[in-house]
């Protein structure tokens, strides 16, 4: 039995979309509330929702989730963001208290680093994670929307490692870490 490239195409995209809702509903995410019928895709009919069901994850983690086609080249706000290579095909903007809060710590530098890393670990799609200039959220910058479910995963780490390193600030007294509190007899 022999499927064309389509056809093949559209089942990897699908089961990227069935990998991208599973991550999602592994965070407490209800799928259920997506506004999409299916997670099929159809290359021949143009049917990929794909950034529909990215996009409903993400607003189901973060507070504040604003989504832009090329048109974010004239939102002043996020013009740093893309000044250097051009507008990318699509951008996700995620604001969260949680995301100000460790930005705007000690920790920040260490979480920008975290987000910088995380960005470039994707294999099926161009996209990366930057830093909001204001210091209150993150982007997605996707440049070539492939198969998402790679980076619905290294959202999700986004997310856990904000929350890890928020939890960490709370539990060390002063800011200063219990392991350096320690005084030499």
């Amino acid at each position: 039995m022999e499927i064309d490239i389509y056809e093949k195409t559209s089942l990897e995209h699908s089961i990227s979309n069935l990998a991208m809702l599973k991550t999602f509903h592994d965070v407490g995410v209800n799928v259920k509330q997506f506004a999409v019928k299916t997670f099929m895709v159809d290359i021949n009919y143009q049917m990929d929702v794909s950034l529909d069901i990215f996009h409903q994850g993400a607003k189901q983690l973060f507070r504040d989730v604003e989504w832009y086609d090329t048109d974010i080249e004239y939102e002043d706000s996020y013009r740093e963001l893309f000044e250097n290579e051009g507008a990318p095909e699509y951008t996700l903007i995620m604001k969260d208290p949680i995301l100000e809060k460790v930005l705007n710590s000690k920790l920040g530098e260490q979480f920008n680093e975290f987000v910088d890393r995380v960005s470039h670990q994707d294999n099926y799609t161009e996209a990366t994670f930057d830093v909001l200039p204001a210091n209150n959220g993150i982007a997605s910058l996707v440049w070539f929307p492939g198969m998402l479910h790679e980076l619905a995963s290294s959202l999700v780490e986004v997310k856990k490692k904000a929350i890890e390193l928020i939890n960490k600030l709370e539990s060390e007294p002063d800011g200063i870490p219990n392991q350096d509190n320690r005084q030499i007899a």
